[in-house]
């Protein structure tokens, strides 16, 4: 095993809260056509507090108006088994 997956390994493994992510990179979703063109969320969760002092813990999400666009790979129209290189 290369250094690289080695170090993804162990990072994955270390930390399951980025599991999310990868899930989504390597997911058949595609690759998002520009920021305006995808969603968004926070990483990370905030504390919003009131006026009068009390607080509310929040994650943001945002959904893009015009939808989640993609750009199609060259391969898309190939077959998943077709594709050699990936094994």
């Amino acid at each position: 095993m290369s250094t690289y997956l080695a170090f993804l390994q162990d990072y994955l493994s270390q930390n399951p809260e980025s599991i999310h992510q990868v899930m989504i990179l390597f997911s058949d979703r595609g690759t998002p056509d520009g920021y305006h063109n995808m969603h968004g969320y926070s990483g990370h969760t905030f504390k919003f507090v009131h006026e009068n002092g009390e607080w509310v813990y929040v994650q943001i999400h945002v959904r893009a108006d015009g939808g989640f666009k993609v750009i199609l790979s060259q391969f898309d129209w190939i077959p998943i088994e077709h594709l050699t290189f990936l094994a």
